[in-house]
């Protein structure tokens, strides 16, 4: 039987914007929005309420539902492909064998959606329902940049070569998905279930794998460099041909020396000793403090708890590092790279992370970088930030108590729920930025 797609236009779709939103309203008269096998591609759905409609078997390939309301919608086996939604609320929906190649789900909030594999089935001459359609969920390609996927349902999914970085998978359900080639680092899966998953190639810089079920997960080829997980997480998985963090006894020398070395090398100016290169290397847990690790390599080493406060980083390259809980308070960072860095709840009080002139270069300097950086709960209370650069970061809940920001870049970055009374903004770039308030000021009483 077959059932030509019906073309729906631009207009149509508008005059059920505000009937829908009356119906999720419970204003009489208004009527839920149904496009069951239509084709709306590129049809403009942007910003809208629409809670609970159902797009079923329908065509949307290129539709815009960037920052749509779409709580519990319904896409069974919808084809969305290049499908723009950013920052959509897509909580509780219904994905099961839809198409999202190629489409944009940047920060979109999939909490508890259903994304697994599905079948369409449609009734038949005799009215007898049919399989017309079986097919996994497909995200090969898609752009999922800090998608939270609490409890998501994923199942079999396909998503291969998929830009997931700082995605919350947290208790998300992903037995048997194929997510091999793809970009996971800073990822979140505590209490997910990855059994049989294949993450064959994939980057996983800085996720949290702790808490995880890896049951036969393949991670042949993928890069755990600065991951954070226990032995015990990865005992029945298979890691025998993945990229390992550095341990401390693989090093021919005591760390003593290391640092030793390292002075020596700052005081000579490179003439004499070593720099410090603890790039992909494990030093969590240790107190590393009042050392003076200024031009040192720490990229993409995993520095989870460890003590550096009152520390000297000057100039060092911190980028991709896995910073969980670590404590930089009162150390001087000036010029410091933390590209890319995980530093959920990392403590940076008091800590000096502005701009730096460098010795010999002609008005040249250089400002601290940490660009693409989750810094959730990060605390930065007192610290001297002036030029830093904060371009496409996660700051929710970042404590900028005091701080000055004089001259900081904060371009699209994500500032939800951060806490900047008192801070000094003047000269900060926040274009793009989402979620910024300024602070209430303070009420002074007038004299009389």
């Amino acid at each position: 039987m077959n059932n030509p797609v019906k073309v729906i236009a631009q207009y149509e779709v508008d005059e059920m914007f505000e009937s829908h939103a009356n119906y999720v309203r419970g204003v009489r008269g208004g009527k839920r929005m149904v496009l069951h096998f239509r084709d709306a591609s590129r049809v403009d759905f942007s910003g809208k309420e629409l809670t609970s409609a159902d797009f079923v078997g329908s065509k949307l390939n290129y539709a815009d539902f960037s920052h749509a309301a779409l709580v519990g919608s319904s896409f069974f086996a919808a084809d969305m492909q290049g499908a723009d939604f950013r920052r959509a609320d897509l909580t509780k929906a219904d994905l099961r064998g839809v198409n999202l190649r190629n489409a944009n789900l940047e920060a979109a909030n999939l909490t508890n959606a259903d994304i697994r594999d599905g079948v369409l089935l449609r009734p038949d001459e005799d009215g007898n329902l049919i399989a017309v359609l079986k097919r996994a969920t497909s995200i090969d390609n898609a752009k999922m940049a800090g998608a939270n996927l609490t409890s998501a349902k994923l199942g079999k999914v396909v998503g291969r070569n998929t830009d997931l970085s700082n995605c919350n998978f947290s208790n998300a359900k992903l037995n048997g998905a194929d997510l091999s080639g793809s970009n996971l680092s800073g990822c979140l899966f505590t209490g997910a279930d990855l059994t049989a998953s294949n993450l064959s190639h994939c980057i996983l810089h800085g996720s949290v794998l702790a808490g995880a079920v890896l049951n036969e997960t393949n991670f042949e080829g993928a890069d755990l460099t600065a991951a954070y997980f226990r032995p015990i997480d990865l005992r029945d998985a298979d890691v025998t041909k993945a990229i390992m963090p550095r341990s401390l006894e693989s090093l021919d020398r005591s760390l003593q020396f290391i640092v030793k070395e390292h002075l020596t090398w700052i005081e000579t100016l490179g003439k004499q000793g070593m720099r410090v290169d603890f790039s992909r290397y494990d030093l969590s847990d240790l107190k590393l403090t009042n050392i003076n690790f200024s031009a040192g390599d720490f990229s993409y080493a995993i520095l989870r708890n460890t003590d550096f406060s009152g520390s000297r980083f000057v100039l060092s390259d911190l980028r991709g590092a896995m910073m969980l809980n670590a404590n930089f308070a009162t150390c001087n960072l000036q010029g410091a790279k933390f590209d890319r860095a995980i530093m959920t709840n990392a403590d940076f009080r008091g800590a000096k992370l502005s701009t730096v002139s460098i010795s010999g270069a002609m008005h040249r300097r250089q400002s601290a970088s940490l660009q693409e950086c989750n810094l959730t709960q990060a605390k930065f209370q007192g610290a001297d930030l002036e030029g830093a650069v904060f371009n496409r970061s996660i700051l929710t809940l970042t404590d900028f108590r005091s701080a000055n920001l004089r001259g900081c870049s904060f371009l699209d970055a994500d500032l939800t729920n951060a806490d900047l009374r008192g801070a000094d903004l003047e000269g900060a770039d926040l274009r793009g930025a989402i979620g910024f308030k300024l602070p209430k000021p303070s009420v002074e009483k007038a004299e009389d």
